[in-house]
């Protein structure tokens, strides 16, 4: 497996060297062959590097060019040595026309090739312009380098950035420009591949240390008569030496020690023996990380957004001087032990991303492109990949009375193997501190928006402001007392694309004591009506939890979801009907949580527990009657049982008395009913049961309680 790279390899600059020989390394831990196409862009050369320092004027000239051969040696020598190219290199747009195919991959990136203001405008090649339509195409921590983009540039590269199967951006930011400003919705986050190397890695490459003690390095890339002063004075003041990083002839007459243009490596290693790094650079910053030395970071004018991110990535914000008069930074100590565990969850992420990028080539090498081969068969392709269009899916979760669980839940969520999401949150005026928990994540997360009631209106009202404000092409719901497996959406999302259904669902799921998978996942597809019917002869989970559901399924159409209870099932009971077919997996990706005291099926109430259950399905009763004998009897069946859930409140209330009329009626209709079950699809042990409250409802109801408080509940109904 070949894998062809774009990226500024030909910038002179430490970090850019360093970045790609990163990239390299990293995706030959994926694929056989790994190169470089050897693009190099005007002003990285010759004439152009030229007018990039001496803007013209010809007395700089003298001055600069010194340095310039020294550049010309220094990192030629290191892509000649360490960097694989292609043959030809590329110039301009005109030298791809003739572009040959060379790869089974093509990857963008990483570093700032879509910053158009470092570009000088929009560069098509960086967007694999170039890339034959037919192969795969992917970004590697690609970065715009700033948290917008004009409506131009989008203009000009939205037809390039859709030809791509996944992207990964350097910063959320880049996220968040791709999913606004270009709808394009494959997109996640992974860190720099400087920072995916462990510091084992560029250890094993850095020379030895020349610098005997401890010190200060200074590498900065904007020129800066304050900074100088405030290095000096730092030094002074921590009482050790200042070196200087001089990438420039010329900088060897400022503050400091000079250190004048070291080998590529030796930044590794003068990054890793330094006490503290002064610098307004993100690959000083990111190897001061790698390496465990305290940086200092001061943020350059322009393109500060990718360092100022990354230290929050690594909750590290503490080492921004604040100004030029901040020496109280050097008693704001980096938490080394937090820094290393984000960094290695950060390098699980980038693992992922690439073993799925391989994946998806691997299959694609594996066919034959030819014009017999239908679009349907190249989507099929994409979707075992991993790597088909990902469109956002709004997870909904309610919050009252929660703050133990709401955390744990909502880490489930935002760790989603499936990451273009959005994350609705309604807070139901909880008493407790569940709102103000779902407000601290959403400040982490910006996926995450929280919605706050005025008063308490109950779970179907929370669950309908959800809707109503959820933006996604598909919604699931998400109780927040219980979590989620990380592939949960990701699982439930491939169900529905491999059966082409407009809901999907898992049969099954763990709970809070029951935690074993099945050996053996099966997906397949069934009509509405068969999953109503599982539903109300109580085959599969009512609710509407542990499902996925297309969100046009609820446009255009008035549902009743302010029911007092029973609104998972007359959800469905609305929804379904809608539906061409049901895609069902069996593997379990929800755990519904049977040990929170405060839940509602553990704290009987009348009003809304019976006698709303009752209402819900007379309601559903009455919109179903129209659908088919078959459906009227799986109804019936759960007018049965839900008469027998009301009864239990009761007795559990001990309310019999209070409510005399309500309780002679369900103990009418039960005992009536029972014997009427017999010619249901029911299972024996269903029978069994029903046979039993045909001959005493209230001491079958009895017993059952007894029964479940010994053995503990193994299933959500």
């Amino acid at each position: 497996m070949k894998a062809a790279v774009i990226t500024l390899h030909q910038v002179c600059n430490y970090g850019t060297q360093l970045q790609a020989y990163a990239t390299q390394e990293k995706l030959k831990e994926y694929f056989e062959d790994v190169v470089f196409i050897d693009y190099v862009r005007a002003d990285t050369y010759g004439i152009g590097l030229m007018n990039t320092f001496t803007k013209g004027n010809p007395l700089k000239i003298p001055l600069i060019l010194p340095t310039l051969l020294y550049w010309r040696s220094l990192f030629g020598n290191f892509r000649k040595n360490y960097l694989k190219l292609t043959e030809k290199s590329y110039f301009n747009e005109g030298d791809f026309a003739g572009f040959e195919d060379c790869a089974d991959v093509y990857i963008a990136g990483s570093d700032q090739v879509w910053n158009t203001g470092w570009n000088s405008g929009v560069i098509p090649a960086f967007y694999l312009s170039f890339a034959p339509d037919e192969k795969p195409k992917f970004a590697f921590s690609s970065s715009f380098g700033r948290s917008f983009v004009t409506d131009d540039e989008v203009s000009a590269t939205k037809k390039y950035i859709n030809r791509f199967d996944a992207i990964s951006m350097r910063e959320e930011s880049g996220v968040d420009i791709l999913r606004n400003r270009y709808g394009y919705g494959n997109a996640t986050r992974l860190i720099d591949p400087t920072l995916a190397m462990p510091p084992s890695f560029w250890r094993n490459v850095a020379p030895p240390s020349k610098i005997k003690g401890e010190y200060i390095l200074l590498y900065n890339l904007n020129r800066s008569s304050e900074l100088d002063k405030y290095a000096l004075e730092l030094a002074k003041r921590a009482n050790i030496p200042l070196y200087r990083f001089c990438t420039r002839l010329d900088q060897v007459l400022r503050s400091g020690k000079s250190l004048v243009m070291p080998g590529i490596f030796d930044f590794v290693t003068l990054v890793d023996n330094a006490k503290y790094v002064l610098t307004d650079s993100f690959h000083a910053t990111a190897f001061s990380m790698i390496m465990n030395t305290e940086p200092i970071c001061v943020y350059p004018n322009n393109y500060s957004g990718r360092l100022s991110e990354f230290l929050k990535l690594v909750e590290s914000e503490q080492r921004h001087a604040l100004d030029f008069n901040d020496f109280d930074v050097l008693s704001r100590p980096v938490d080394f032990e937090k820094v290393n565990k984000i960094l290695n969850i950060e390098r699980k992420e980038v693992d992922r991303y690439l073993s799925m990028m391989k994946k998806s080539a691997e299959r694609r090498r594996g066919m034959e492109y030819s014009k017999e081969q239908t679009p349907e068969v190249h989507s099929a392709l994409n979707a075992e990949s991993g790597f088909e269009e990902k469109p956002l899916i709004s997870v909904l979760l309610p919050a009252y009375n929660v703050e133990k669980y709401i955390a744990k839940c909502i880490e489930s969520v935002i760790h989603q193997t499936y990451t273009n999401l959005e994350i609705i949150i309604v807070d139901d005026c909880s008493p407790d501190n569940s709102g103000q928990i779902a407000e601290e994540y959403a400040k982490k997360d910006n996926r995450i928006k929280v919605f706050h009631h005025a008063k308490n209106e109950g779970l179907s009202a929370v669950r309908n402001k959800g809707i109503e404000n959820a933006t996604g092409e598909y919604v699931t719901f998400v109780d927040s007392d219980d979590w989620v497996e990380p592939d949960y959406v990701e699982y439930l999302f491939g169900v529905m694309r491999q059966t082409g259904a407009d809901i999907s669902t898992s049969k099954y799921f763990f709970t809070s004591r029951y935690r074993q998978q099945v050996k053996e996942d099966r997906v397949y597809a069934i009509t509405p009506e068969d999953m109503l019917c599982d539903i109300f002869y109580n085959r599969v989970h009512v609710g509407v939890c542990n499902r996925l559901y297309k969100k046009s399924l609820f446009e255009g159409k008035k549902f009743r979801l302010e029911s007092a209870t029973g609104e998972g099932m007359s959800f469905n009971a609305q929804v379904m009907p809608f539906a061409r077919s049901v895609g069902v997996g069996l593997r379990y990706t929800y755990t519904y949580n049977v040990d929170n005291p405060l839940s509602a099926t553990k704290n009987p109430n009348v009003e809304k527990q019976a006698i709303g259950s009752v209402e819900t399905m007379d309601y559903i009763k009455d919109i179903l009657k129209s659908r088919g004998e078959r459906l009227n009897k799986a109804v019936e069946y759960q007018y049965f049982t839900t008469s027998l859930y009301a009864l239990t409140h009761l007795i559990r209330a001990d309310a019999q008395r209070q409510y005399a009329d309500f309780y002679k009626r369900l103990v009418k209709y039960c005992r009536k009913t029972a014997f009427a079950t017999f010619g249901m699809e029911i299972s024996k042990k269903q029978m069994l049961k029903s046979l039993l409250v045909g001959l005493s409802p209230a001491l079958t109801i009895k017993a059952s309680i007894i029964w479940r408080y010994k053995i503990g509940v193994k299933q959500k109904v």
